[in-house]
C-alpha cells in the first residue's frame, strides 16, 4: 500500500487524486493547507484526515508519497 498525503490545493493536486484514486494500492491519509491563507476544508474525499499544519501531518502520518 502507497500512503500519500496532500500539502495544499492548488496546481495539478486534482488531477493527482482523480488519477489515484481509481488505484487499489493507494491510501489517502491526510491533507494540510499549504499557505495560512488556504481554506482548510479538503477539496478531496471527506474521509481523508485534515491536518492544521502539513509538517506535524508528515510526522505524524510518514507518507510514502506528498502531493504539493
Amino acid at each position: 500500500m502507497i500512503r500519500v498525503c496532500f500539502i495544499g490545493s492548488c496546481g495539478h493536486s486534482f488531477q493527482a487524486y482523480h488519477y489515484l484514486k481509481t488505484r487499489e494500492d493507494i491510501e489517502f491519509c491526510g491533507y494540510a493547507r499549504g499557505s495560512e491563507y488556504e481554506n482548510l476544508s479538503c477539496p478531496f474525499d471527506k474521509s481523508i484526515k485534515v491536518f492544521e499544519d502539513y509538517s506535524e501531518m508528515l510526522d505524524e502520518i510518514n507518507p510514502d508519497l506528498a502531493i504539493v
